[in-house]
């Protein structure tokens, strides 16, 4: 894959992701993909679509919805109601570096899609890089 193959990528996923009103995902898979020299931007796409797959993990609403259901099972609250998400306060280094004091677990809509999208997208990027195709990248 080419330098402006890869740059090309990685500002169209940048635009979805942001289109889907998930800059601050977009932010921590940036920052973490800029944390070491890369050589090349297809280094640095793979590293940030790495970082991209992991925070979905964290952000699929059926991983809330299983703590949620667990704290409400385990924990007596106060007021009645049932536990209905959580807020997650970054480090001093994680705020700085991402930019953002919290990440918010309330309401998390279905990532699954595009979770889904990004990962053939690395696969097939990998298995192009396992064959020697430097120029060009094919699907």
């Amino acid at each position: 894959m080419s330098d402006s193959q890869a740059q090309e990528i990685y500002e169209y996923l940048q635009s979805e992701l942001k289109k889907s009103d998930l800059e601050d995902l977009h932010d921590v898979a940036y920052n973490y993909a800029s944390q070491e020299i890369t050589y090349t931007n297809e280094i640095f796409l793979d590293k940030y679509i790495t970082r991209l797959i992991r925070l979905f993990g964290i952000y699929q609403k059926e991983n809330v919805r299983k703590i949620n259901f667990r704290i409400n099972e385990n924990v007596d609250i106060q007021n009645g109601k049932d536990f209905q998400g959580f807020e997650v306060e970054l480090t001093d280094n994680e705020r700085r570096l991402n930019q953002i004091q919290t990440i918010n677990f309330y309401d998390i809509p279905d990532f699954t899609k595009l979770e889904q999208g990004i990962i053939e997208l690395q696969k097939v990027i990998r298995r192009n890089r396992d064959r020697g195709m430097d120029n060009g990248i094919s699907f």
